[in-house]
């Protein structure tokens, strides 16, 4: 499963790019544990819009150009 995502200060937002109607946004904010998925209130279309359009313009990466997530490389445990 392919994903591509970018975070504001304010929302995340998901972008599952081989999947139909599974897209995320969360209100890191007011929802730091990321358990309510606001993808479909309406009344957060501005944030969605805003979110996506700060990854870029529309090109290689497709879906507005969203950058997939950098997630860090767990360290070894010492003596692993």
């Amino acid at each position: 499963m392919t994903y591509k995502a970018v975070r504001t200060e304010r929302v995340k937002l998901i972008h599952w790019v081989n999947r139909e109607g599974v897209d995320e946004l969360y209100d890191l904010v007011a929802d730091p544990s990321e358990l309510d998925n606001l993808i479909d209130d309406p009344a957060r279309a501005g944030e969605r819009g805003d979110a996506a359009s700060r990854a870029g313009p529309p090109g290689r990466g497709g879906a507005g150009a969203l950058s997939p997530l950098s997630v860090p490389s767990p360290r070894a445990r010492p003596g692993s």
